[in-house]
């Protein structure tokens, strides 16, 4: 018998005592606890089993099933009865390979003998690539639900191997980090792909793989939801910065208030939407100003500098300069001589 119990403060100690309860002084020839699980060897004479083991096992289940017992804190994983010292290595593998079930099942189960029909996940019947397209076309109660049919699926495919069906579930969230380009900060993807593994590596059931995907697809909508949004922000900032560049006092909290958005958020989606910062944008739409100035007007530099939002001219023509690799009296000379 093996039992994963809920590792707490004297768990240990409370589950020998309900086995003590329960099973008295049978022989238990073999006792090993570690990480939340004790595995237990029972060994009796035939007359012994009928007579006693047999019984105190029953008892035990139907108190289990029953809830007369704290069911809700133990997993149970039962071998066959075998004849033979020779047959405990493989009633020992027998319940190993039961208690994989756990991952299925999880604490307030048991499992004493295995499904005649093998259950079995086939990564065929996962709709990975409709979750895709959901993803895609931003269709959120389509992904959630592709997403229950799979968790519905898998978790009656008992005789799986954790790990393959953590691996399913691990590729709807590699699904989602692909179609998460421009919709949030991501980690570099290489490791934001080995850290996704080991959370799922982690869990210990189906159920913790089910609900750290529900999270995550829902929160990519929320990204996504808020980044969409975000850029119809970013046309009404470019609007805003092209008819106010003029003033010399602009600010990015000027701008941020008339748009609805707070400075931090609105200079990061501008950056992810256009490639460059605001600050770029402003100057190089004053500085783009001046420059048609020069060309189309004869207003002094000092009233140039002043139209394009420019308080100091000298700060505009170092400003300038930098931009267009000459002084604005040398742009305004090479455009008269042409």
């Amino acid at each position: 018998m093996i039992i994963k119990y809920r590792d707490m403060a004297g768990a240990l100690e409370r589950l020998q005592e309900l086995l003590e309860t329960y099973f008295g002084k049978t022989r238990r020839i073999y006792e090993e606890s570690r990480e939340g699980i004790l595995a237990c060897l029972f060994a009796f004479s035939r007359d012994e089993y009928y007579v006693r083991g047999f019984n105190y096992l029953e008892r035990f289940l139907a108190d289990f099933s029953e809830k007369r017992i704290e069911s809700n804190s133990y997993f149970i994983s039962i071998s066959e009865r075998k004849s033979g010292y020779e047959k405990i290595p493989e009633l020992y593998t027998q319940a190993v390979c039961r208690f994989q079930k756990f991952f299925f099942t999880g604490y307030g189960s048991f499992v004493q003998q295995e499904e005649k029909e093998k259950q079995v996940a086939d990564p065929a019947q996962v709709p990975l690539k409709n979750f895709e397209l959901a993803l895609l076309e931003t269709e959120a109660r389509q992904a959630l639900d592709l997403a229950e049919q799979s968790y519905l699926y898998l978790k009656e495919q008992k005789d799986s191997l954790p790990d393959n069906v953590k691996n399913i579930f691990f590729s709807f969230q590699i699904a989602i980090l692909h179609k998460s380009d421009g919709t949030e900060k991501l980690l570099e993807r290489e490791a934001e792909q080995n850290y996704l593994w080991l959370q799922f590596c982690n869990f210990e059931t189906i159920e913790e793989c089910y609900v750290c995907l529900k999270k995550n697809i829902s929160a990519y909508f929320e990204n996504k939801e808020s980044f969409l949004s975000g850029s119809l922000k970013i046309d009404q900032v470019i609007r805003y910065v092209r008819t106010g560049f003029g003033d010399a006092n602009l600010s990015i909290r000027d701008i941020a208030d008339a748009v609805g958005l707070t400075p931090q958020y609105m200079t990061a989606v501008f950056k992810e939407k256009t490639g460059i910062t605001l600050g770029q944008f402003i100057r190089s739409t004053r500085l783009e100003h001046s420059r048609r100035l020069l060309e189309a007007s004869e207003l002094s530099l000092g009233a140039i500098a002043q139209a394009s939002g420019y308080g100091d001219a000298n700060y505009w023509a170092k400003a300038f300069r930098k931009e267009y690799g000459m002084a604005p009296s040398d742009y305004r000379k090479q455009g008269q001589q042409r």
